[in-house]
Formats: structure tokens, sequence, C-alpha cells
């Protein structure tokens, strides 16, 4: 009996680990579900032209920022807490920026298209409280949707 109570605990306790779980639908990856994010679709209204000052960093060199309109917002994690609805335009920063990844990282996988001006997209975003904006959805991997 002692030896099942044992088990029972050790499966118990590993089922608890907070891992980070692949989200794929049938196009493709589009990030990485933690307790923190939210899946977004979206669509870009508008690139904004404010990058970092520094032009060493990507953001610096390349568009990162955009206006997004949420199209749909949800699978949201326990720690998610977001004040947005379909139908809210917000500011969402893209990690690897808004350009094509092919030339800028050319080792990297996966890689991604690029978005412009009416692209629509899909993604898991964490929102997070950024020192120059007020909220901004945080994109570190999308995928084009046609």
């Amino acid at each position: 009996m002692y030896r099942y109570l044992v088990i029972f605990v050790i499966l118990v306790l590993a089922g608890c680990k907070a891992a980070k779980i692949p989200v794929e639908n049938e196009n493709g990856f589009i990030g990485n579900a933690t307790s923190s994010t939210c899946k977004v679709k979206g669509k870009i209204l508008s690139i904004l032209p404010d990058s970092d000052d520094d032009t060493t960093t990507m953001c610096g060199i390349h568009p990162c920022f955009a206006k997004v309109e949420i199209l749909e917002l949800s699978d949201c994690g326990a720690a998610a807490t977001l004040p947005y609805k379909s139908g809210d335009v917000v500011t969402m920063r893209f990690i690897h920026t808004l350009q094509p990844t092919k030339n800028i990282f050319p080792t990297m996988k996966p890689r991604f298209p690029g978005l412009r001006r009416g692209d629509m997209f899909q993604s898991m975003a964490e929102n997070k409280k950024d020192p120059d904006r007020n909220n901004t959805f945080i994109i570190t991997s999308y995928l084009r949707l046609f």
C-alpha cells in the first residue's frame, strides 16, 4: 500500500511542473502556451515608425511595433490578466521584427515571412508592461494567415 502511495505522490508532483507547451494548428507552429499567454488572432492596422533609439539593436534597425486589431482572443493561461477583447486595437512588439527573418537571422528556425499592413496572423502573445508604453503584447513567433 505504501508503495502505491509513493508512486501516486511522485506522479502528482511530476504533473505539477508548469512546462511550456508547444501550440500548433494544421498550418504549423505558433508559439508556446504558458500561464501568462493568450492565443491571439490579429490584423496589422499600421506599422509604427518608432523603434529603439539604440541603432545596434534589431528594433533600432528594423520596425518591431505595430498597431493590431484583436480579432480573437482565447486560451488564456491562469496568470494572463488581460483587459482586452475582440475588436480592441493594441500595440504589439514583434521580438524578431516585422521584416522577413530569412535575411536578418539566416540560421534561425523557424523562419517568419514578415508582416505588412492588412496582414492577419495568429500567435501566442504575452501582455507585459513596457517602460515607454502602457501595455504591450510581446510576440515571439507567429503564423501569417491568408
